[in-house]
């Protein structure tokens, strides 16, 4: 017997959902720093992420910027 797919995955929900990824990219990609995003987050949409949320969000949709390697 095969279980049916399932939409997420058990356990908590994320801290911030994914409707609202394309937002924390934007305001990234215009300046904001993983603070002032979270300031934002919870001004906006009523939400309170760690600073620290942000930047694993952007790291894991590939968006954080990655430091150079020295010459």
């Amino acid at each position: 017997m095969t279980l049916p797919p399932r939409d997420r995955l058990p356990g908590r929900p994320r801290a911030i959902p994914a409707e609202l990824e394309p937002a924390v990219v934007e305001h990234y990609r215009v300046g904001y720093g993983y603070r002032a995003i979270v300031h934002i987050l919870e001004d906006e949409y009523g939400l309170s992420p760690d600073y620290s949320t942000v930047r694993r969000l952007l790291k894991r949709l590939g968006v954080s910027r990655q430091p150079s390697a020295p010459e």
